[in-house]
């Protein structure tokens, strides 16, 4: 450890090695985390809502909502995550007024809709901030990760400010989504051959 800010994490003695960087005082904070689960699952949960949150410092994902339906995060903070910020399956979900920044992969992953029968998910992602994702996966080779991730049928994603990426602001999968009056600026950092909006093919 030569350079500022470099560290070195002993497994064997739990002890952690910091070669602090220039900005490090006495009131600086050193968090290390070996939570390698969720934050928060829940589970074929319905009705239920996340307001005010600020949920951090798993290697993991932040929020994971696997089925249930219309169950909304509001106004919370997700963020310095191993691997995605918010994962959403299910039906009729809402993420509403959120910062999502500094995820090891994706920032919000949203699947649902039925593909095959047209049916609509109804998830809605509005309000929210996304910035900074992609810190440790999806870079330029697989997995690919976005701020945006979605796939499948009836989601929609308004008023969002997308920002700071090193891909795509957007992965987009599946039709019958709804994209207006976001902001997208400071993306498609390393790659040169995307957008800010990446659009896939789905099977039909």
């Amino acid at each position: 450890m030569d350079a500022a800010g470099e560290y070195y994490i002993d497994r064997a003695s739990l002890r952690l090695h910091l070669n602090p960087p220039a900005q490090f005082s006495a009131k600086s904070e050193v968090l290390l985390s070996t939570l390698t689960e969720p934050v928060i699952t829940m589970q074929g949960a319905s009705f239920v809502t996340l307001r005010g949150l600020t949920v951090e410092a798993s290697r993991g994902d932040g929020i994971v909502i696997d089925g249930g339906d219309h169950s909304v995060v509001s106004q919370c903070v997700v963020r310095n995550l191993g691997r995605d910020g918010i994962r959403i399956k299910g039906e009729y979900h809402s993420v509403l007024e959120t910062t999502v920044h500094d995820t090891g992969a994706n920032g919000i992953c949203l699947a649902g809709g039925d593909l095959s029968t047209g049916k609509h998910s109804g998830h809605l992602i509005a309000g929210c901030e996304v910035m900074r994702p992609s810190r440790r996966l999806g870079r330029c080779a697989q997995p690919y990760s976005w701020a945006i991730k979605v796939d499948g049928v009836g989601h929609t994603f308004s008023h969002n400010e997308i920002h700071d990426c090193l891909r795509s602001a957007v992965q987009m999968g599946g039709y019958h989504n709804v994209y207006e009056f976001n902001k997208f600026y400071d993306v498609v950092k390393e790659v040169n051959d995307q957008a800010a909006i990446y659009g896939v093919s789905s099977p039909t």
